[in-house]
C-alpha cells in the first residue's frame, strides 16, 4: 500500500506540471513505435554529446561538485556519491576523445568532492550525500571507478591514498564466502558485487597487493556459485521481495562486472560466465528487438523496459566482439537510446539530453525520473566505452 500512494504522489506531481501534457502526449507517441533503422556513428556521438551536456548541467544545480538526478514532479535533488564515482570516469573518457567540451577544473571539482566525503575508515556511503548512509561495499568501488580513472591520467598521490583505503576497507569487511553480505544495500549478499571485484582487481594489480586481489577473486568464484544451468543467477536484485525475477540493472552489473574483471585479469571461468548470460539476453533482443525489465529464473521478461540496463547490456556486449550475436543486439539497443532520449524542444530544458528510468517514464524503476546513472551508461554505451 504504502509503495502504491508514493507512486500516486509521483504521478499527481507530475501531472500538476505545466510540461506534462506535452510530455505524455510524445511519450504515447513513441510508445507506437516498434522497430528502429540502424543508427549512425554521427548520430551515437550527437546523443551522447547531449547527455553530457546534461550532466554538466544538472551539477549546477548542486552545491557540493556531485551529480542529481532529476525528478519530474519535484526538479533536481541531491548529489549521489555512487553515481558521481562513474560518471567521473565517463567523463575522463569522454574528455579523452572529445578535449576541450569539459574544462579540467570542472572534473577536478568533482573529484575534490569524492575525496571529501570519503569516511575515515575507507569507503563512501549509500544514497544521496544529504542522507549521510553509512559506507557500504558496492558504492565504495563506483566511487573507486572514477578515482582510478583519474589516477590513470592525473597520477595524484592524494587519490592513490584514497583508493588504497577503499581497497582495504573492501577487503577487511568482506564475509568469509566472498560476499559482502554486512556491508551493501539492505545488508543482502547480492551477485551485482561482481561490480565490484572488477575495480577491486584492477587497483590491486596496479599496486602489487595480492590480498585486495584474492578478496576479488573470492567474491567472483562466490559470484559464479549462485549461476544456474541455464545462465540465470541468484540472488541478483536489490530486494528480497522481488529476488525471483531481478531487474535488468543489476543483472547487468552482474554481467557487466564478470566480464571486466575477466578483461583485467584473463580470467576464463569469469569470461565464460558472463558471456553466457550475456548471450542469453541478446537473443532475446535479437528476437523481441527490446528487453523488458524483469527476468524470471527461466529468463520470462516482465515489466516496463528500463533504460539503464539496456544501455549497460550494450557495455557488456561491447566486451565480447568475437560474437556476431552480441554485436548485433549492441547495435540494436544502441539505435533504441538514441530514440529514448529527450531532444523534443518542447519539453523542459532541464530534461532535453536525459534519460527516463523506465521506457515509458511511468514504469516502475525510477518513475517519473531521468536518474544521472542511465545517462552515464547511455553515453557508455553510445561511444562503445
Amino acid at each position: 500500500m504504502r509503495t502504491i500512494l508514493y507512486y500516486a504522489a509521483q504521478a499527481r506531481g507530475f501531472l500538476l506540471k505545466p510540461y506534462a501534457r506535452s510530455v505524455l502526449k510524445l511519450e504515447r507517441k513513441r510508445l507506437r513505435t516498434t522497430a528502429l533503422e540502424p543508427v549512425s556513428e554521427a548520430q551515437r556521438i550527437e546523443a551522447a554529446d547531449l547527455a553530457v551536456d546534461w550532466l554538466m548541467r544538472a551539477r549546477k544545480f548542486t552545491v557540493d561538485g556531485g551529480f542529481p538526478t532529476f525528478d519530474l514532479a519535484l526538479g533536481f535533488g541531491s548529489s549521489y556519491p555512487e553515481t558521481t564515482g562513474y560518471i567521473l570516469d565517463t567523463l575522463l573518457r569522454y574528455d579523452q576523445r572529445f578535449p576541450g567540451k569539459i574544462s579540467y577544473e570542472e572534473l577536478n571539482e568533482i573529484r575534490l568532492f569524492l575525496l571529501k566525503i570519503q569516511h575515515n575508515e575507507g569507503g563512501w556511503q549509500s544514497g544521496y550525500v544529504d542522507e549521510n548512509k553509512p559506507p557500504v561495499a558496492f558504492n565504495t568501488a563506483q566511487v573507486m571507478r572514477g578515482l582510478i580513472t583519474w589516477y590513470n591520467r592525473f597520477p595524484d598521490e592524494e587519490v592513490a591514498l584514497a583508493l588504497d583505503r577503499a581497497a582495504q576497507w573492501l577487503t577487511n569487511v568482506q564475509e568469509a564466502d566472498g560476499s559482502w553480505s554486512k556491508h551493501n544495500y539492505m545488508g543482502m549478499a547480492r551477485v551485482y558485487d561482481s561490480y565490484v571485484s572488477a575495480p577491486l582487481v584492477q587497483w590491486a594489480m596496479q599496486r602489487s597487493n595480492e590480498d585486495w586481489k584474492n578478496a576479488a577473486a573470492k567474491n567472483i568464484d562466490w559470484v559464479i556459485s549462485n549461476q544456474q544451468e541455464n545462465a540465470w543467477f541468484a540472488n541478483a536484485d536489490n530486494t528480497e521481495k522481488h529476488n525471483s525475477r531481478p531487474i535488468l540493472h543489476t543483472i547487468a552489473y552482474t554481467i557487466d562486472g564478470l566480464l571486466e574483471y575477466a578483461q583485467v585479469t584473463g580470467d576464463t571461468k569469469a569470461r565464460e560466465s558472463g558471456e553466457k548470460a550475456a548471450l542469453v539476453l541478446a537473443d532475446k533482443v535479437l528476437t523481441n528487438k527490446r528487453l523488458g525489465g524483469r527476468f524470471d529464473e527461466q529468463w520470462n521478461a516482465s515489466e516496463a523496459t528500463i533504460i539503464t540496463g539496456c544501455a549497460q547490456m550494450c557495455v557488456a556486449w561491447n566486451r565480447m566482439p568475437e560474437s556476431t550475436k552480441a554485436m548485433e543486439a549492441k547495435a540494436i539497443m544502441q539505435s533504441w537510446l538514441v530514440f529514448w532520449q529527450w531532444k523534443s524542444e518542447k519539453l523542459p530544458a532541464d530534461m532535453k539530453g536525459a534519460f527516463s528510468g523506465s521506457f515509458p517514464f511511468w514504469g516502475k524503476y525510477e518513475p517519473f525520473r531521468c536518474p544521472n546513472w542511465a545517462v552515464k551508461y547511455a553515453i557508455d554505451a553510445l561511444l562503445n566505452f
